[in-house]
């Protein structure tokens, strides 16, 4: 099984499963969000990821998780680290939140 793994600036760790991503959108300027199913397991309610863009190269992040995802060989994919400025695109350059068993929908 593979982990996508998010650290916050506050130092909010959070490892979600591969299989439980829902969606991903990039309609807001400069951002992305990952959806998934959330954790409570309650009807209409999702938890998220909200990540900061820059060079408006919203599309290239989202293939760069996409392709760890489908191709790489780690388990655990670090795919922003606010702590260590890891990320796993150049363009990909903070964690503007993280929000669990939110009221939202990703469609």
């Amino acid at each position: 099984m593979k982990f996508l793994r998010l650290r916050d600036a506050e130092d909010e760790l959070n490892y979600r499963p591969v299989s439980r991503l829902v969606g991903i959108n990039d309609t807001l300027a400069d951002e992305i969000q990952l959806y998934f199913e959330p954790v409570s397991n309650t009807a209409d309610r999702v938890d998220y990821w909200d990540l900061s863009v820059t060079n408006n190269n919203e599309k290239a992040v989202i293939n760069a998780i996409v392709q760890a995802m489908n191709s790489g060989a780690a388990n655990i994919i670090t795919v922003a680290d606010d702590h260590t400025s890891d990320y796993i695109h150049a363009d990909l350059d903070a964690v503007v939140e993280m929000e669990l068993d939110a009221n939202a929908n990703p469609s």
